[in-house]
């Protein structure tokens, strides 16, 4: 009882901490996909490489290198001393520091850990929120071959994982079993904005139908209110942003646990959306604002559910909706569980705390080396921030080679 009273306080201290404005600013909302549009828009592959090593000490080529908007990195976080990324590495100083609370959060970064998807996809592509591994994807379109969206391809090209050190996967060799989605696979991206560049990835990039779910987004603008298709199809692609090729469905509907109708506005569980789904063949997206808890909750005790989850892409809100009855310890027991059953393959963490302590390094430069900041809700032991970030995952089936989606055609 103790710690969730702790954490309620810093919680409600936290909203009105002087720098919440400037970190919220960090997280993905609109701003943020067109900061990193702006930085990739004239960057195609091929033209600058950057080598980055994660959390492991893996070495990734990322070609065009990877935006440092905080925007999400392949890989597991580096929240080493180290990181060449910051000024005397990762150390936030807080005021009333509570060693409980930096726990919770020191075990949400090693749920993050991503050695076994690092082993096993060889390569990523990476953007904005979303970290994919390339094995778990459908062939690619034209637009994506040539990178028309502007994201970031990654390829592990050496490891600090002894055992695996000489175990490197042939990338080219694995996209070759790539093949094109011809109905086999379907988008399910829940929480839409007035764009929503996971599900025109999906469409553009790989040809599949995209569902989107939303009940609240009231703006007239966007794929939810007006089509973003047109004429475009596989002979007729998009050739820019904003842009869908394949057809999408609009469902003003949100995610929820149970199936209902509140204040005019209809909920349907996820697995509504995967009954029937043949194993690996449902890509996944949620943004919902802290209603994905009870969600979660439920689809770890569905196997069924998660056998037809090919990736899973999440921002996930430790403290938003804090009175859905799913307290914050068990809300980090569920990325510990989501980590088990699925692989990370990357997250917004590191990126996130990168911006964190420069912010704070400035901050201390201007007030002094006693400077202290108030406490976040949710905090690791180098007091930065857990509270609200983005992580992909790839299904582990995939990683072991047992794909039955990418043989099938319908």
């Amino acid at each position: 009882m103790a710690i969730r009273v702790a954490l309620l306080a810093l919680s409600l201290q936290s909203v009105a901490g002087e720098e919440n404005g400037a970190r919220r600013a960090l997280m993905r909302r609109i701003g943020s996909v067109e900061q990193h549009a702006q930085e990739s828009d004239k960057a195609t592959v091929g033209e600058d490489v950057e080598a980055r090593e994660d959390g492991h000490g893996v070495s990734f080529r990322c070609s065009p290198p990877l935006s440092h908007s905080g925007d999400a990195w392949p890989g597991t976080p580096n929240t080493a001393s180290t990181n060449r990324h910051t000024d005397g590495g990762f150390n936030v100083a807080l005021i009333n520091f509570n060693e409980s609370i930096a726990a919770l959060g020191d075990r949400l970064v090693k749920a993050a850990d991503a050695t076994d998807a690092v082993r096993a996809c060889g390569s990523f592509y990476n953007f904005g929120d979303y970290t994919w591994c390339n094995r778990a994807l459908p062939a690619e379109s034209s637009y994506a071959k040539r990178n028309g969206y502007g994201g970031a391809f990654c390829t592990v090209n050496g490891t600090g994982l002894a055992d695996s050190a000489s175990a490197l996967l042939d990338v080219a060799e694995i996209t070759k079993t790539r093949v094109e989605n011809n109905g086999q696979f379907v988008a399910l991206s829940y929480g839409i904005e007035e764009t929503d560049p996971w599900s025109e990835m999906m469409s553009s990039m790989y040809f599949i139908s995209p569902r989107l779910f939303d009940c609240y987004i009231n703006s007239t603008k966007g794929p939810m209110f007006t089509d973003m298709r047109g004429e475009h199809d596989r002979n007729n692609p998009c050739e820019n942003r904003n842009c869908y090729t394949v057809g999408y469905e609009a469902n003003r509907v949100c995610v929820n646990n149970v199936a209902m109708e509140r204040d005019g506005r209809k909920y349907e569980p996820l697995s509504a959306s995967l009954v029937n789904r043949p194993p690996l063949s449902a890509f996944v997206k949620m943004d919902v604002e802290g209603s994905e808890w009870q969600v979660l909750n439920d689809l770890l005790k569905s196997p069924e559910d998660l056998d037809r989850i090919r990736t899973l892409d999440m921002e996930v809100h430790m403290f938003y909706n804090c009175n859905d009855g799913v307290p914050i310890e068990r809300r980090v027991e569920i990325m510990e569980e989501l980590g088990r059953v699925f692989a990370v393959s990357g997250s917004q963490i590191e990126p996130l705390h990168v911006n964190i302590q420069r912010e704070f390094n400035g901050l201390k430069k201007a007030n002094g080396p006693d400077y202290k900041r108030n406490a976040y809700a949710i905090y690791t032991s180098q007091g930065l921030p857990m509270e609200a970030y983005t992580i992909s995952y790839v299904n582990r089936r995939l990683l072991k080679g047992d794909d039955t989606m990418s043989v099938q055609q319908k």
